[in-house]
């Protein structure tokens, strides 16, 4: 086996109905986002400037919060219905992913951070990362991908994209 066959088998699948079509919202995401968004405040010398939790009918997918300083505002991204984290300096037009590795001993299990380097890979089939990444989606889930034409795995995790099946 090539040392990238053994890469590819590395990459980190992303969970079936990540994109939300075909499940609900998990029930207590809002408490835990908000807990982490707290803990990371109080540990990390950051104030919570904002919180936009998970409206029943929002056509997002991501609950955000925004913990700033005189430095720096960083969003945390949350899926609705899986447990995916990123962070982000920008959201507004293209999102700008962040790493923030001093801030994950702060973010509990089954949370999973996914970093900027792994959200901004393209999500083409041809591509066998791509595809080991998005393997486990369910057939609906790539219907609305090929529909909505997404630029990266990022965008896919945490869409914009109009909702009607809840």
């Amino acid at each position: 086996m090539s040392s990238n066959e053994l890469n590819i088998k590395n990459i980190y699948q992303i969970p079936p109905f990540t994109t939300g079509f075909g499940k609900n919202p998990i029930s207590n995401q809002v408490k835990l986002l908000a807990e982490i968004a707290t803990k990371i405040a109080q540990n990390a010398d950051f104030e919570l400037i904002a919180y936009e939790g998970f409206e029943e009918k929002t056509a997002y997918n991501y609950g955000k919060v925004v913990l700033g300083n005189a430095e720096e505002e960083i969003f945390i991204l949350c899926n609705r219905f899986v447990t995916l984290l990123a962070f982000a300096k920008e959201i507004s037009g293209n999102t700008v992913f962040v790493e923030k590795a001093e801030w994950e001993k702060w973010i509990p299990k089954p949370f999973e951070i996914l970093k900027p380097d792994y959200l901004a890979i393209r999500p083409d089939a041809d591509d066998p990362v791509a595809a080991r990444a998005l393997a486990l989606l369910d057939y609906s889930e790539f219907a609305e991908i090929v529909y909505q034409m997404p630029e990266t795995i990022g965008e896919i995790v945490f869409n914009h994209w109009q909702r009607n099946n809840y």
